[in-house]
């Protein structure tokens, strides 16, 4: 058993993670300030994501 990595970073938005990255330290830091746990992080992030991701999948026209 071990730890497999399975993508990298990089790719087009590779120029633009450097300051997306500054964003989410600043936002963790204000996410701690606030009493969140990093269980309470992750828990935000995956429905915010989930939630973003459907809202903008494309809606399939019924047949």
């Amino acid at each position: 058993m071990g730890t497999f990595v399975q993508r990298t970073l990089a790719g087009a938005s590779l120029p633009n993670q450097a300051e997306l990255r500054d964003d989410l330290v600043a936002w963790l830091h204000r996410a701690q300030a606030a009493g969140l746990t990093a269980e309470d992080v992750i828990a935000l992030v995956e429905t915010t994501l989930r939630a973003t991701l459907a809202d903008d999948a494309p809606q399939k026209e019924p047949a």
